[in-house]
């Protein structure tokens, strides 16, 4: 007979502020961008909580599982001191979200898989001031997604390891669809702003393995690593032609 199991994962992140280098006025809010992001890939947190498909249930077993993530960083130059005055910065780039995503998985013998939901929202703000060198410039994008992911999961029997020890790998992705709404390039700071509707979908591919360490009673250790790949189509506006604007596209580097 199958054992119901509810588990609850809440995973919460606050993004650091983060100091990058200086940039010319014609890529700033591009290269702050590109700088967040490769920020984000190469310096993952060493306390992080594992993704929430990682969450592998026993044998027979359906788990329930919830995932909440909070974003919220401030980019700009070097040797600015962003805690004393973050919204006086005559260059910046904020960016803030949240994304929540539920998971259900079921394993049989040596084999499982979970469904993931996920919906959310980001937001980039870039502003370089009047005042600044390079000349007014300013960007917002407001981007809503929802999407859903599989992942598959397998156990090899016992044997390959000591008994303590129970490898677990994990393959699977996401599918997000995302329609964001994005002011462009300001160079006037006193004209009226509009926004354009545009929709893009982001792919998400994941690799990743862990292993149940029972080192004594009562008392589990599960080291985990994992492999992710982010891709994303070109955005499309209302009318189905594609956006030559960079900054939407720019905006991609969020997810």
């Amino acid at each position: 007979m199958g054992q119901l199991v509810l588990s609850i994962l809440i995973y919460l992140t606050v993004c650091p502020s983060l100091l990058i280098a200086g940039t010319t006025a014609a890529t700033g809010r591009a290269e702050f961008q590109n700088m967040y992001a490769k920020d984000q890939k190469d310096s993952p947190s060493l306390f992080g909580t594992a993704p929430v498909y990682h969450i592998i249930p026993e044998e027979n077993t359906i788990t329930f599982a919830g995932d909440y993530r909070y974003y919220d960083a401030t980019v700009a130059g070097p040797g600015v001191d962003i805690s004393s005055n973050r919204k006086g910065l005559s260059e910046r780039l904020d960016m803030s979200g949240w994304a929540a995503s539920p998971y259900i998985a079921f394993s049989t013998h040596h084999f499982g898989f979970g469904f993931a939901g996920e919906k959310g929202k980001r937001m980039a703000h870039y502003l370089r001031q009047a005042e600044s060198s390079g000349g007014y410039e300013e960007h917002l994008g407001v981007a809503n997604y929802s999407g859903v992911g599989l992942n598959v999961f397998w156990t090899p029997p016992n044997g390959l390891l000591p008994k303590y020890a129970v490898p677990t790998f994990i393959a699977g992705g996401k599918v997000l669809n995302v329609v964001e709404e994005s002011s462009g390039e300001l160079f006037n700071q006193y004209a009226a702003v509009t926004t354009t509707k545009y929709q893009y979908s982001v792919q998400n591919y994941e690799a990743g393995c862990n292993v149940r360490l029972a080192l004594v009673k009562h008392f589990t250790v599960i080291p985990w690593v994992d492999y992710t790949y982010f891709g994303f189509s070109k955005p499309k506006s209302a009318t189905g032609a594609t956006s030559s604007d960079s900054s939407v596209v720019d905006d991609g580097l969020l997810f």
